[in-house]
């Protein structure tokens, strides 16, 4: 809702202080977290065939200070906080083995967490707006992993379920992802960490995924622990894009190479996870033509109360600003977000 964004970054109203856990708060624990843990476990010698005490008792060292911190808040002393302590180190560690089963059988491996692109001289996105004008985008990467021989990959975590959902990047409302792919290939890694020439130059773009944080459960009637550890990783696995080349499927590992066929082809059932170098090349363009759409619109100054709907959900459901909005429905209908393919991206 452009009138969201309006209130939110430009009126920005200071919120009441509620009690009650902080989602936002608990969101930049983890991705702490999971940077400490990054950090600590590919410094071992023998990664990324860690045995999972270790990888809980790496997770362990890297949430406890942050736990800790968090508590001292008056949500985190009080008992429901104790429980919240509690859910946070289960979840973290389970984040941990999730991680760490994404390199187990890969040729990737993080080349940097928390990766902040667009200040300190390195390349911002440059966009170029209908009038001439030029912005210039910064973001923060969650997570960048390398290709062995070259070629890059970036991970966002999200605490909630997350796909690749072409109907909301269509209306700009995906574009994260594709906004850090098509900035990650321009940055001269080679210089930043001082590393091998093989980071020189300019690295192709291979995937982009979601990572979810959390400890889910399953329905099962299976007691065998394997089994139902199986359905648990199922729903963690990563979510997202990636170029359907065979060699860079299989290189990703995990749930990613079981979209190459037992007789070595791309498995037509992950057509809408899968398009091909100039595919990618489109989708990353296309990202960045929507979000210089979007920024004309906000440079303009537009910021009419336009919410989206989509099937059960609309904007306003969970808008903190509704009383400031007094959106009504009756006066004119929210906007209703047509169904689109991955093909309309391309």
């Amino acid at each position: 809702c452009p009138y969201q964004h309006f209130v939110r970054y430009g009126l920005a109203p200071q919120r009441e202080q509620q009690t009650g856990v902080d989602a936002a708060e608990l969101g930049t624990l983890y991705h702490e977290a999971a940077e400490r843990f990054t950090e600590a476990v590919t410094a071992l010698s023998e990664f990324p065939e860690v045995p999972q005490a270790v990888c809980d008792r790496l997770m362990d060292e890297a949430v406890s200070p942050l736990i800790d911190a968090w508590r001292e808040s008056p949500m985190g002393e009080s008992k429901r906080g104790e429980a919240v302590a509690r859910r946070i180190r289960r979840t973290a560690k389970r984040t941990a083995r999730n991680i760490l089963s994404q390199y187990a059988d890969s040729s990737f491996r993080p080349l940097r967490m928390e990766f902040v692109f667009g200040q300190n001289g390195l390349s911002p996105i440059v966009l170029e707006l209908s009038d001439g004008t030029f912005v210039y985008l910064q973001g923060r990467i969650d997570r960048v992993d390398v290709m062995t021989g070259g070629g890059l990959r970036v991970i966002d975590y999200k605490s909630g379920a997350r796909k690749f959902d072409p109907t909301l990047v269509y209306w700009g409302l995906q574009l994260q992802l594709l906004l850090y792919l098509a900035a990650a290939p321009f940055i001269n890694w080679a210089v930043l960490l001082n590393a091998s020439p093989a980071l020189e130059g300019q690295l192709s773009a291979l995937a982009l995924f979601y990572c979810r944080i959390a400890d889910p459960t399953v329905k099962t009637e299976s007691r065998i622990r394997e089994e139902v550890e199986k359905q648990i990783a199922k729903k963690l696995s990563l979510q997202g894009i990636s170029l359907s080349d065979v060699a860079i499927l299989r290189a990703q590992g995990g749930s990613v190479a079981s979209m190459v066929t037992k007789d070595g082809k791309a498995n037509s059932r992950y057509t809408a996870s899968m398009v091909d170098e100039a595919g990618m090349e489109k989708l990353l363009d296309f990202g960045k033509r929507k979000a210089a759409e979007l920024a004309g619109e906000i440079y303009r100054g537009e910021m009419d109360d336009s919410p989206v709907e989509r099937g059960a959900f609309n904007a306003c459901q969970n808008c903190e600003y509704s009383a400031i909005c007094a959106f009504d429905p009756m006066r004119k209908p929210r906007r209703r977000l047509a169904a689109k393919k991955l093909d309309d991206l391309l």
